[in-house]
């Protein structure tokens, strides 16, 4: 009868289920993560170093671009999560603004000898100047002539530290944890009330997400968080769903 007939039929079905609900649970442990330059070696390094040891199994891809790149692959879905320096409204990628940065002054005090109180002492001819953001240009607006133009402009946090080896050279970077760290010629310079504002950082993700990254996702912020609580010089503001 027709019945019977149907049962190997169905018999299949479940086969086919059970085997892919298998492969399912025994996907690889997969995300690809989306950052802008300036995170990779104050942040992103060391959280998915951490992520590594607490899965080394995990095939882990990091993709660097600036933030309008990272919207396009997020779009696509190439990138499962991306960290961002400007938030933008687009369909089908939430937005939310993830944690920010501290930032300071630095300046290559060779062979000078005048004090520096205010970000005025500074001459704008030589600027080391990387774009952290629409906050970070109405304070240096605020403060300099935007027609005067600055000694180098760089998207590069390896190049800015490079070029800052020039004395009388300065910029604006993200606060340094450890002041020991700097060379002997440079210093953070204190501004009080006058220092940069924080500059803010915001989690760009796709609608969906694969159900084999979605567990990778989850790792990697919460990684994360752990990460900026631990510092002084982040402020976490993600809140979770």
């Amino acid at each position: 009868c027709h019945g019977e007939a149907f049962i190997p039929m169905a018999e299949g079905w479940v086969r086919l289920m059970q085997q892919t609900e298998s492969l399912r649970q025994n996907a690889p442990l997969d995300i690809t993560v989306g950052s802008v330059d300036s995170l990779n070696v104050s942040i992103l390094s060391a959280v998915c170093q951490q992520m590594l040891q607490l899965q080394p199994a995990m095939n882990l891809r990091i993709c660097t671009n600036q933030s309008a790149q990272l919207y396009k692959l997020a779009d696509t879905r190439e990138i499962d999560l991306g960290l961002v320096s400007y938030q933008a409204s687009l369909p089908h990628i939430t937005v939310l603004p993830v944690f920010e940065q501290k930032m300071c002054v630095i300046r290559n005090k060779a062979e000078s000898t005048d004090s520096v109180t205010s970000p005025a002492d500074l001459p704008a001819d030589k600027e080391i100047r990387l774009n952290w953001g629409r906050s970070y240009l109405e304070w240096h607006d605020n403060w300099w002539n935007p027609d005067i133009h600055p000694h180098v402009i760089t998207d590069s946090m390896i190049l800015l530290s490079q070029f800052l080896q020039t004395p009388g050279c300065w910029a604006v970077v993200p606060a340094i944890d450890h002041v020991d760290r700097l060379a002997p010629d440079l210093e953070i310079c204190d501004f009080g009330p006058d220092n940069p504002p924080n500059r803010p950082l915001y989690l760009i993700m796709p609608d969906y997400i694969r159900p084999n990254r979605q567990s990778c996702v989850s790792l990697f912020l919460d990684t994360l968080e752990q990460f900026v609580q631990a510092s002084a010089e982040l402020v976490w503001n993600y809140r979770k769903a």
